[in-house]
């Protein structure tokens, strides 16, 4: 009984998530327009992105299976008056592409990628903020190419799988290619990414960045992770948080993954990082 209690909560949270999202979607697609796109050739992909606003430039990386704008819509308009912002989509999603679809989703190549498109656009001391797999490729390529990024913010972000990620994706195989998820990438790039999920679980040789590597980070660093996320344990941002030279600690309390999506904490969300981001 305790088991499927804990299931229903999890259902019932997704979907109150969801729904805020699609109802923020709707409003911010009545405002707010970019004021330029497009593409760019990396390492074997083509990378789309969308810029909005004007002003210091401001990097914004998706969680895994969603799009650039589609998971930044509800801080979109508010970053904007403030920054320039970039919003790719990461290869594999949206409208970029993945030239290796039958291997698990690799975080150094799309570190490459990100790296790539801020040469592209001749971008340096760039702000950033990733969530899940998005923070976890901000700390690769900010580890590879230290110059390009002033400051950046992870939200659930990792520097290698650990072993509550995989076991809790063993757990939790997911089986669905969803409308929403066909919406977003068509069916082909949706089949993708729920195999790539997957193979997650026993994905090794990828983005291991050892204690040594992370205090080679110079990047000023907000680090945010929720104390109730099943896949990245906040012991997991301790660490990081202790490894970085340049690091700082937010850990919300009470909510799961991906916890700046939740509507009860975003205003939070919004004040602490544009003060984080502001600050210099």
């Amino acid at each position: 009984m305790k088991l499927k209690t804990m299931i229903s909560t999890k259902k019932l949270q997704h979907c109150i998530v969801v729904l805020s999202i699609c109802f923020t979607n709707i409003i911010f697609a009545q405002k707010i327009k970019p004021t330029d796109s497009g593409y760019v050739k990396t390492n074997g992909a083509t990378i789309f992105y969308q810029i909005y606003g004007d002003g210091e430039p401001l990097l914004l990386l998706h969680h895994f299976q969603s799009t650039g704008t589609d998971s930044w819509s509800p801080f979109i308009a508010e970053f904007s008056e403030s920054f320039k912002l970039v919003i790719p989509d990461l290869r594999g999603h949206g409208q970029s592409t993945e030239p290796n679809p039958d291997l698990p989703y690799a975080i150094e190549p799309a570190a490459d990628d990100m790296i790539t498109l801020l040469d592209s656009l001749k971008l340096k001391n760039v702000k950033s903020i990733g969530s899940s797999v998005g923070g976890a490729i901000l700390y690769s390529a900010a580890l590879k190419r230290p110059e390009l990024f002033s400051d950046m913010v992870t939200i659930g972000g990792i520097v290698f799988r650990p072993q509550v990620f995989r076991q809790w994706i063993k757990n939790h195989p997911d089986d669905q290619v969803t409308p929403e998820l066909i919406k977003l990438h068509g069916a082909e790039k949706a089949a993708t990414l729920i195999s790539q999920f997957n193979q997650a679980a026993d994905f090794y040789g990828d983005h291991e960045l050892t204690p040594d590597l992370l205090a080679k980070i110079t990047t000023r660093t907000l680090i945010i992770n929720s104390d109730k996320d099943p896949l990245v344990p906040v012991e997991h941002a301790w660490h990081i948080y202790q490894s970085v030279p340049n690091g700082h600690l937010w850990v919300v309390p009470h909510l799961s993954h991906l916890p700046h999506l939740y509507p009860e904490i975003q205003d939070e969300f919004r004040k602490r990082v544009l003060d984080f981001l502001k600050a210099r």
